[in-house]
């Protein structure tokens, strides 16, 4: 055999054994998180799957001579909304479940309906027609602001005679931005 050969598998078999050193080696991890840009609504609930961000509750009464008011209150008070500074949030309520002609309505287990509007301000001045989108940009200064909803049932115009019972709606709220 050869002098060198020999030579290069005594080295080549000592790569093999045990390693004789200890060590340690160190590394960098990157840690990160993105807020995105967005809104967040507080004092609602959810159930079932779909966020509850309040009641407009008209009450109980005899009949309906009279206006009646409603102003929408959430599980904790009023709905707050908070968005990032920047956006131009919106927001947009649906005709509801019963909406005829433009025209929102409650309706009892039988056939009579309630004819009731929706507003944006306390003086209930500035209607909110369905799926009309109402600027709440107030909403983006990084701060939580109250967005209540304004709700009014005028006497005149009832197309039905009111039946007893329990009248009701669903109203789809939409945040946008």
């Amino acid at each position: 055999m050869n002098k060198s050969i020999a030579v290069v598998l005594l080295f080549c078999a000592g790569l093999h054994g045990t390693a004789q050193a200890t060590g340690s080696l160190a590394g960098q991890v990157g840690v990160q998180m993105v807020i995105g840009a967005g809104c967040t609504i507080s004092s609602g609930s959810v159930s079932g799957g779909i966020n509850q961000w309040g009641t407009l509750d008209f009450g109980t009464h005899s009949d309906l001579s009279n206006l009646v008011d409603a102003q929408t209150v959430g599980a904790n008070g009023n709905i707050q909304i908070k968005c990032s500074t920047g956006l131009t949030p919106s927001l947009t309520v649906n005709a509801g479940l019963h909406a005829s002609g433009g025209q929102r309505y409650m309706k009892n287990t039988a056939t009579s309906t309630i004819a009731y509007n929706i507003y944006s301000d306390a003086a209930r001045s500035a209607l909110i027609q369905a799926n009309t989108p109402v600027d709440i940009s107030p909403a983006s200064t990084g701060n939580a602001v109250s967005i209540p909803l304004y709700g009014r049932v005028v006497p005149t115009g009832q197309n039905t005679p009111t039946e007893a019972g329990t009248y009701t709606d669903t109203l789809l709220v939409t945040i946008a931005w």
